[in-house]
C-alpha cells in the first residue's frame, strides 16, 4: 500500500544548533547557487532561451526560489514550476512579483509534469515516501529534464541502524546509486552531514589532525558539514548531482549485427559510459563484454576483466568514481568478436558526445581498436613504442594501454599493474607541472 509522510523540514529552530540537517539543508541551496552562478550568464540581458528554467519537486514553502531571489538571481530564470503534496498557494502570492513562478498541488511521485525544464530539484522527498513511490519519483525528474538540463537530488543513506521516525523508507548509498544509474549519469555525489563516528572512521594523517584541530573550536555540527562532502558513502545524508542519460542511441539500428547480437545478452540494448562527469581521466575500452557490460550495462562490471580493471585501478588509489569509462563501440558483438571498423565508425558520434561532456584532459584507450581511434593521425610526443607513447589528440594527451582481457589471458596480470601504474605516475607527473 503507497505510504507518504507529509513532513516538511525547517530551515531553523528555537535551539540554532540541535541538528545539522539545518545547516546542510542551507547548504544545498548554496550549492545550487554555486552552480547556478558558474553556469548561466550574468548578463540580465540574456534573451530568454537561455535563461534556466526549474521543477521544484517537493518544494515547502518555496526557499529554494526564495533564495535565488535574495540573491538577485530570478531575473536569469524564465520559468519556476513548484510542485508539493500541501497547498501553499497563499504562500506563493506572498512572493515578489518578479519571481517568474506557479504551483501544483499534487504527489511528487505520481506523473504531475513533463518538460524540458533546464534544472530539477528534490530536496529531502524521497525518504517520505515508499520505495516503489520513490521509484516513480526518479523517473519523474528524469521526464522532467531536456537532453542537458542538471537535477539536484537529497537524501538520507540508511546506516541499518536506525532512521528518523517521520521517514518511511530511507535508501542505502549503492541501493540509490544503482537506482540512479538506470536513468541518470551520476556527476557528483557529495555528503551533507555525518556522525562524527563516520567522519572519523575516514580521516587519517593530515585530515585527522585538521578535524581535531577544529574540533577544539567548532561545535560538532558544524564539522559534520564540513567534513561530510569528503565521504558521500560514509555520511547520514547526501546530496546528488545528476545528468540525464543520453539514451539517443537506445534505438540505433545501423549495424544489423549489433542489433541482433545485443539481444542475445541480459542488458539488451546499447550502453552508455559511467563514472565522473567532468574529470581529468577517460578510460575507452572496445565494446562490451557478453558477460560483463553485456549483462550489467555498465563498461568494465561484472566479468574478469573488469574486475581485474578495478583492481587496477584500486592499486593505483582511485576508484570508479574518480575516473570516467567507456568504450568505443555501445554494443555487445556476439561471441565478443573485435568491433567491425563500419561499426566503431557508425558509434563514433555517441564517444564524441561523451568526451565533449566529460571533458577529459588524458585519454586512455585500451586495446587495439581503441588505440587505433584515436592515434590514427595524431602526433606522437614520446616515441618508445605504441603502448608505451604518448600522443596528442585534439589537445588532449593520449596514453594507450593493452586491454585488461589481455593480460588475463597470456597471464601478464603483474606487468600489466605496473603499466598501468606507470600511467597514471605520468599524467600526476604532468599535473604536477601544469
Amino acid at each position: 500500500m503507497k505510504k507518504i509522510n507529509k513532513t516538511q523540514l525547517k530551515v531553523i529552530d528555537d535551539k540554532f544548533v540541535s541538528h545539522p540537517d539545518y545547516f546542510a539543508h542551507l547548504l544545498r541551496w548554496q550549492h545550487v547557487y554555486k552552480w547556478f552562478w558558474s553556469h548561466v550568464p550574468h548578463d540580465t540581458k540574456i534573451p530568454d532561451r537561455l535563461k534556466l528554467s526549474i521543477l521544484d519537486l517537493g518544494c515547502g514553502d518555496f526557499q529554494l526560489l526564495k533564495f535565488l531571489y535574495r540573491n538577485a538571481k530570478t531575473l536569469l530564470i524564465r520559468k519556476y514550476t513548484g510542485v508539493d503534496i500541501k497547498d501553499l498557494s497563499d504562500i506563493l502570492e506572498t512572493l515578489p512579483a518578479r519571481c517568474p513562478k506557479s504551483f501544483i498541488q499534487a504527489d511528487c511521485s505520481e506523473e504531475v509534469i513533463k518538460g524540458n525544464y533546464s534544472m530539477v530539484v528534490c530536496f529531502e522527498v524521497l525518504e517520505h515516501m515508499d520505495k516503489d513511490s520513490g521509484i516513480r519519483l526518479l523517473k519523474n525528474i528524469s521526464d522532467g529534464m531536456s537532453k542537458n538540463s542538471v537535477a539536484f537530488l537529497s537524501t538520507p543513506n540508511y546506516n541499518r541502524i536506525s532512521k528518523a521516525a517521520n521517514h518511511i523508507y530511507e535508501w542505502e548509498f549503492s541501493e540509490l546509486e544503482s537506482e540512479l544509474k538506470k536513468n541518470f549519469i551520476i556527476e557528483k555525489v557529495f555528503g551533507t552531514f555525518a556522525s562524527q563516528k563516520d567522519i572519523k572512521q575516514g580521516l587519517s594523517g593530515s585530515e585527522l589532525t585538521l578535524y581535531e584541530k577544529l574540533r577544539e573550536y567548532y561545535h560538532f555540527t558544524f564539522l559534520s558539514v564540513i567534513f561530510a562532502p569528503l565521504y558521500p558513502e560514509n555520511s547520514r545524508n547526501c546530496l546528488w548531482r545528476l545528468r540525464k542519460k543520453n539514451m539517443n542511441n537506445a534505438k540505433c539500428e545501423k549495424c544489423p549485427d549489433l542489433v541482433h547480437s545485443r539481444k542475445l545478452y541480459p542488458f539488451g540494448k546499447p550502453t552508455w559510459g559511467y563514472g565522473k562527469s567532468p574529470c581529468k581521466v577517460m578510460f575507452v575500452g572496445e565494446a562490451p563484454g557478453k558477460a560483463g557490460c553485456g549483462t550489467t550495462g555498465i563498461a568494465f562490471t561484472g566479468d574478469r576483466s573488469g574486475k581485474f580493471f578495478q583492481e587496477c585501478l584500486k592499486e593505483c588509489g582511485l576508484t570508479k568514481e574518480d575516473v570516467y569509462v567507456t568504450n568505443i563501440v555501445k554494443c555487445c558483438p556476439e561471441n565478443n568478436r573485435t568491433p567491425y571498423p563500419t561499426e566503431i565508425a557508425n558509434c563514433e558520434k555517441y564517444l564524441i558526445q561523451e568526451i565533449e561532456k566529460v571533458d577529459p584532459t588524458y585519454i586512455i584507450p585500451l586495446g587495439a581498436p581503441a588505440t587505433h581511434f584515436f592515434i590514427a593521425g595524431s602526433m606522437k610526443i614520446l616515441v618508445a613504442g605504441v603502448y608505451a607513447g604518448m600522443f596528442a589528440h585534439q589537445e588532449r594527451i593520449i596514453l594507450p594501454l593493452y586491454h585488461p582481457a589481455y593480460a588475463l589471458r597470456i597471464g601478464g596480470m603483474k606487468e600489466y599493474k605496473e603499466d598501468f601504474k606507470f600511467r597514471i605516475k605520468m599524467i600526476q607527473q604532468l599535473e604536477d607541472k601544469l
